[in-house]
């Protein structure tokens, strides 16, 4: 059985494309030592992953999974909290497994909290999935362990880590985080929204179907509601459910869009 130091589990976003570079910076390791997978649920957008998955400077390995079918009921949407696949984390750790002793899912500062919508990127998730996978493979190893490389980094954050490593700007851009089967940016998702924070509080722009700050003021919108809990949380000074560097990256990012005049 193929035992790599390091499995990244890929989706062509943004956090996990990085990881790779981040891998070979931070971890010294080589190509060798990592086996980036990328695994298709047969999920909406699985063709736009795809494409920036095959536009990768290194190689990808590919694998299916008839998961996801609409006879199933379970094609996920693009509105906030439709997204989410349940368990899809626990499946894709267990594939993962199969290939390497240490497992890395992109979870993100503010995302492993206990009231998270996600269970499958809290902090319990990882460690006892960690014990899990360690028992199912003891055979093959000593350990299985299933770690996030950027759990006290923002979005924002792993952005300017990239930026200030010289990962290739083209590579960076060809990346799709996006909830839309149709369009490469729809800028209508929370995935879209996350990102252009990101990229805004690093000094760069993206083209999207429609800005991801425009419908800020349109009452109902998930955007207005996320933004208000935001504010919130800064005005109580709470933040357990959202974390400070996350609030106050996204609230810094919206007042630079109204400072030039996008929303």
């Amino acid at each position: 059985m193929m035992n790599k130091k390091v499995v990244i589990l890929t989706s062509g976003g943004l956090d996990s494309i990085i990881a790779y570079y981040y891998a070979k910076k931070e971890r010294g390791l080589s190509d060798e030592d990592i086996f980036p997978l990328w695994v298709d649920l047969g999920h909406p957008y699985n063709k736009k992953e795809e494409a920036v998955i095959d536009c990768m400077p290194f190689e990808i390995t590919k694998m299916r999974l008839d998961l996801i079918r609409f006879e199933f009921g379970n094609i996920p949407g693009k509105e906030d909290g439709q997204q989410i696949i349940p368990g899809r984390n626990l499946i894709l750790a267990t594939i993962a497994a199969s290939f390497g002793e240490e497992i890395w899912l992109m979870a993100l500062d503010g995302e492993r909290h206990r009231y998270a919508r996600e269970r499958d990127k809290s902090e319990r998730f990882f460690k006892d999935a960690t014990e899990l996978l360690t028992y199912v493979f003891n055979i093959c190893r000593p350990e299985t362990r299933l770690v996030t490389p950027f759990e006290n980094m923002t979005k924002t954050e792993v952005l300017a880590w990239a930026l200030k490593n010289e990962v290739p700007r083209y590579v960076i851009h060809l990346t799709s985080t996006c909830y839309d089967e149709k369009y490469k940016r729809c800028g209508d998702c929370p995935a879209c929204f996350k990102r252009w924070v990101a990229f805004t509080n690093n000094g760069l722009e993206e083209q999207h179907e429609m800005h991801p700050a425009s419908r800020l003021y349109e009452e109902g919108s998930w955007l207005n509601g996320y933004i208000k809990k935001l504010e919130k949380a800064r005005e109580q000074n709470d933040y357990s459910h959202y974390s400070k560097k996350r609030v106050d990256e996204t609230l810094r990012a919206i007042e630079i869009a109204k400072e030039k005049g996008w929303v």
